[in-house]
């Protein structure tokens, strides 16, 4: 239900308007706060004062980031979401990495389901991240080409077996209790329907372990 409302709130082309103008207003912020942080040295006259407090204020900056790649995708719905899914982690402080680096428009599957695919995708991601392990990072990248494009999302964590994931498509699986684990479930039932696959590993990334889902779609 909510994917539906995201999908209709977004659908008239002055609320594309709007999501471009909360961009430009972040951006706004962005370098304001690093005017801010450049002009600390006025304020701090020792080095350890300085560099304490930049870092402190740099932190809150990456509240603001606002990738300009985003655009790229050309699918008001898809860059409206994805925005709101940008500002949720910035909101619970989660550390998100973006690469975004293809065009939308042209994909097999409609909107509605792009969206829910990157919803379902990212919620698992970011709610694992509040319930076990707070300071962990998470990578949301849309890549490929037209004709084949890859959504990625991956998260910290420690190395998942094989025949624990699997468990992850079942319907009704859950880790969190009743009436929950739909969500990659129907994701799989999704892919099928397109002629998608889905691609699960265990990956490194600087040294640290995460868990990847990707779907790629023609």
């Amino acid at each position: 239900l909510q994917h539906l409302t995201i999908f209709f709130r977004v659908l008239r082309p002055e609320k594309y308007g709007e999501v471009l103008e909360q961009i430009r207003e972040r951006q706004h912020k962005f370098s304001n706060q690093l005017n801010a942080i450049y002009a600390l040295h006025r304020l701090y006259h020792t080095y350890e004062e300085l560099v304490e407090k930049q870092k402190e204020q740099t932190e809150e900056l990456c509240k603001y980031i606002m990738p300009n790649t985003v655009i790229v995708l050309k699918n008001p719905i898809v860059i409206a979401h994805v925005y709101q899914k940008i500002c949720e982690a910035a909101d619970h402080g989660i550390r998100l990495h973006t690469k975004f680096t293809c065009e939308l428009e042209s994909v097999s599957i409609p909107d509605i389901y792009l969206v829910e695919i990157i919803g379902t995708l990212f919620d698992n991601a970011m709610e694992n991240i509040l319930e076990e392990r707070p300071d962990a990072e998470m990578y949301l990248e849309i890549t490929g080409q037209e004709e084949d494009v890859m959504i990625e999302v991956c998260n910290e964590h420690p190395f998942i077996p094989q025949l624990e994931w699997k468990k992850f498509f079942q319907r009704g699986y859950s880790s969190k209790g009743k009436d929950r684990g739909l969500g990659l479930y129907h994701l799989k039932k999704l892919m099928a329907k397109y002629d998608g696959d889905i691609l699960v590993r265990n990956k490194m990334i600087d040294e640290k372990p995460y868990f990847s889902i990707a779907v790629k779609i023609k």
